[in-house]
């Protein structure tokens, strides 16, 4: 059996690459997300980014990433660090978005419905939005973004992972928890088999 693992750098160069993070800081803790699987990291200066109590100098996580893995046929294969890109799958099976400012990471909080985040909320990439088609707010903040493997050289699953993220402003342990969605969908023509997702701290 071939494994196919595919490790690189979180900062490495891509050409056209747009990387973009945005902070979630509601309630009493304090950290990054960015659109590329890659979280808890402090983008802005490299340091740890996962800060408990916010505002209190503390940091619990370095950096964290998603990895996902399936059999595909014969082989297992693992998309992990380095391998998402900001981004799609189109319906050709052609990863898109890399140089598009559009897939960003996203950010509403409450109260604020007249930022650009909030306004230019992609629900046509697969963000939450209510009935009326306005931003779906969870809590007091919400992240969304849009990553995909498809751009790795080596054998990308064609994963398509939309991340939700957000955190409740309330007494008791939910003000001290961040939440994640990740949404993974294949869009590639290949069967996954004992598909597994996990985040690596």
């Amino acid at each position: 059996m071939l494994i196919l693992v595919m490790f690189s750098p979180s900062f490495r160069s891509d050409t056209d690459l747009i990387l973009s993070y945005k902070k979630i800081d509601g309630n009493n803790v304090s950290t990054y997300f960015q659109n590329n699987g890659t979280f808890n990291r402090n983008f802005e200066n490299g340091n740890a980014g996962f800060e408990w109590p916010a505002n209190s100098g503390m940091f619990l996580r370095y950096s964290s990433n998603l990895v996902i893995g399936a059999v595909i046929g014969n082989d297992t294969v693992i998309s992990a660090e380095g391998d998402f890109k900001p981004g799609y799958i189109d319906n050709n099976g052609n990863p898109q978005g890399i140089d598009d400012p559009a897939y960003r990471v996203y950010k509403i909080v409450n109260g604020d419905t007249t930022g650009s985040d909030y306004v230019q909320w992609p629900g046509s990439q697969g963000a939450y939005v209510r009935n009326t088609g306005k931003p779906f707010l969870i809590g007091e903040q919400t992240l969304f973004s849009s990553c995909t493997d498809g751009y790795s050289n080596t054998f990308p699953m064609k994963a398509q992972v939309l991340e939700t993220d957000w955190v409740f402003d309330l007494n008791g342990p939910q003000g001290y928890t961040v939440f994640s969605e990740f949404r993974i969908i294949n869009r590639s023509s290949n069967v996954w088999n004992n598909f597994l997702r996990r985040n690596i701290y």
